[in-house]
């Protein structure tokens, strides 16, 4: 470290390269899209857990999370999540999964499930000629494309449960009890964006494969 006699500024003459590789931000996203928390990312990679986050965000805003389900699908099944922001402020997802192409056709994250957010995400998602959903009062007051039935069990929300059930497992502050949490909805809005299009990715390649290793090492291939 030097000082500058005219200015007093101090300086470095050859600063040390503090920039990571590209492999090391690719690393650190497929660690977290595995179920890893941001904190246990930046323990692997000896990283912080907010660079983790930043690279995540900034990754999520350079690509266009675009929706292979064109035109008209049979059947499509609505369920909704809750995870929390800074502990305290519950947000909800909702999600809108295709039966037959086993993808998710539209998904929203705020802070309220009203039906007026509902409305919205069924406007912008694929027409289709049925729609099933749980007993959630508002999803009886939505204007449908099809015919829509709203029943308490899961006999015709089965689709949505499972994929639903992939959510909590790659998406830590998504689980049951979990004492992980998004730090922001912009954080939230960013992680689902990556997993949703790596997930149709897989579901339109692979829509008959299994599970398992074989299955995540599929939907980690776009990173």
């Amino acid at each position: 470290m030097y000082k500058c006699n005219h200015c007093e500024k101090r300086y470095t003459p050859r600063p040390k390269e503090r920039s990571y590789s590209e492999e090391v931000k690719r690393q650190a996203i497929k660690l977290y899209m595995e179920g890893n928390s941001g904190r246990a990312v930046g323990r692997i990679l000896k990283i912080s857990k907010n660079t983790c986050l930043y690279w995540i965000k900034k990754y999520a805003k350079g690509i266009e999370a675009k929706n292979k389900v064109n035109g008209r699908v049979n059947i499509i099944e609505m369920d909704e999540l809750y995870s929390f922001v800074e502990r305290k402020n519950r947000i909800y997802v909702i999600t809108l999964v295709s039966r037959d192409k086993r993808q998710i056709v539209g998904y929203y994250i705020a802070f309220d499930k009203s039906k007026e957010r509902i409305q919205q995400l069924v406007d912008n998602s694929p027409k289709a000629a049925h729609y099933y959903s749980d007993a959630y009062s508002a999803y009886e007051e939505i204007c449908y494309y099809g015919t829509h039935t709203s029943l308490k069990s899961k006999s015709q929300t089965y689709t949505v449960e499972g994929i639903n059930s992939d959510l909590r497992h790659y998406i830590p502050p998504l689980r049951r009890k979990s004492k992980s949490f998004f730090r922001s909805i912009h954080t939230a809005k960013s992680v689902f964006k990556i997993f949703v299009l790596a997930f149709n990715k897989f579901s339109w390649e692979c829509p008959k494969r299994g599970y398992g290793t074989e299955r995540l090492i599929k939907i980690l291939q776009p990173f």
